[in-house]
């Protein structure tokens, strides 16, 4: 399996000069308060997490460990990264194009969690704030990932030209070649894969066959319930698969009500559609709209999750906010968090944003994850 990196200031001299090129801070932060009444039934008995009361210096972080090695490479003007799966000289320069800190899909895998970024795949594991980078120096060809699932020992990845699967031992290899377009959401119902695209629409994949159920359309977002398949698309409003064929699903008082759907979740029976205008929510029978008369002060909402018994609602600029039975209650950990995605498993939530990195929040922690490449082209220049 690939090799996890220990965060630790002070690490070996030989090391610290190559940290100065790779990045990647964690910082701490103290709840203000504790978390709402509401949220505070969904929390669990406190993981095990390792925390640092100070920030730490980015130059001081080792970005791996064995059975990793780094080196300069023979010219002097190259980073050499080697790993048992992939070997690949690069120039230093290149690594200030990397950014991981615009996160556009996260995903918490039991005791791991997982990032896609701007700059590749992150696997973290706060037990003991240790990390494994996915990106072009260990094979990811295409880095510029929208949406990440791990299934068992293996990591699928949708990128911005297609769908690559990282195996057991972290070698990334394009699969489904058919699937030639950015890939903006990855889902799995049992043998049955279902991958949104920006311009082709729907795939489905079973048994590795390919075929586009729902073509020319940009996909949002999927989720299937027993009203059927949901797909939420940016151009052509909301579409359900009932088992027979496609219709279009919309509001015969405003027709023009979901045509613009910013995520979309199945929890409790329902449908959970986030809009700039709130969240429509269907039983079965009808649709209704929690927004700003329901104390939704910030109706855009970007990402929607599902916890034990709350639904939760991240929002453009207002951070999260838990729902049950009618009532909302911001989450007060969260306040300012600009959300592009959200992922909540007992009592843990994981919030990705566009420019500020990943938090990561347990019933009594909180961590920040913060990429650092901005220093590298100055950096580099040393070599």
């Amino acid at each position: 399996m690939s090799a996890r990196v220990k965060f630790a200031v002070g690490a070996a001299a030989g090391l610290l000069a190559l940290a100065a090129m790779f990045g990647f801070s964690i910082r701490s932060y103290q709840v203000d308060r504790e978390m709402a009444a509401q949220a505070n039934a969904e929390l669990e008995p406190d993981t095990a997490v390792t925390m640092i009361n100070q920030p730490l210096d980015p130059l001081s972080l080792p970005l791996v460990s064995e059975p990793f090695q780094v080196g300069i490479g023979d010219q002097g003007d190259q980073l050499q990264i080697i790993n048992a799966a992939y070997s690949e000289p690069i120039n230093p320069l290149e690594i200030d194009t990397l950014d991981f800190n615009d996160v556009r899909d996260v995903q918490i895998d039991g005791n791991e969690i997982l990032l896609a970024t701007a700059g590749g795949i992150v696997k973290f594991f706060p037990a003991d704030s240790s990390y494994v980078l996915y990106s072009f120096p260990q094979g990811l060809e295409n880095y510029d990932c929208y949406a990440v699932l791990q299934i068992d020992e293996l990591i699928y990845v949708g990128t911005g030209g297609g769908v690559y699967c990282i195996d057991e031992i972290g070698q990334p290899a394009r699969i489904w070649e058919e699937i030639d377009d950015l890939v903006t959401t990855l889902d799995n119902y049992g043998e049955q894969f279902l991958v949104g695209s920006k311009k082709r629409g729907l795939f489905s994949v079973e048994d590795d066959i390919v075929e586009n159920i729902l073509p020319d359309k940009s996909i949002v977002a999927v989720t299937r319930n027993p009203f059927g398949l949901w797909v939420a698309t940016r151009d052509s409003g909301l579409f359900c698969h009932d088992g027979e064929r496609w219709r279009r699903r919309y509001l015969r008082a405003d027709t023009a009500s979901f045509t613009e759907v910013n995520c979309l979740e199945s929890a409790f029976q329902r449908v959970w559609l986030g809009t700039p205008k709130g969240v429509y929510v269907y039983d079965g029978g009808r649709w209704e709209l929690v927004n700003a008369e329901d104390n939704l002060y910030d109706e855009n909402v970007t990402s929607i999750a599902r916890g034990r018994n709350f639904i939760y609602f991240g929002t453009a600029a207002s951070g999260l906010f838990s729902y049950f039975n009618g009532t909302l209650c911001p989450l007060d950990w969260s306040e300012g968090l600009a959300v592009t995605t959200l992922a909540v498993s007992t009592g843990r939530y994981l919030v990705g944003t566009q420019k500020e990195g990943a938090t990561f929040k347990t019933p009594r922690r909180r961590l920040h994850i913060q990429s650092l490449f901005d220093q590298v082209g100055e950096l580099a220049v040393s070599f």
